[in-house]
């Protein structure tokens, strides 16, 4: 079970990031 957490805390991070960026791109763009 261990496993599986880290693997969603790490898909997590993930979104995190990819919105991160298209708030960051939108920004830049605008």
């Amino acid at each position: 079970m261990a496993e599986i957490n880290q693997l969603i805390e790490q898909m997590m991070r993930l979104l995190n990031l990819v919105m991160f960026f298209k708030v960051v791109t939108r920004k830049s763009f605008v």
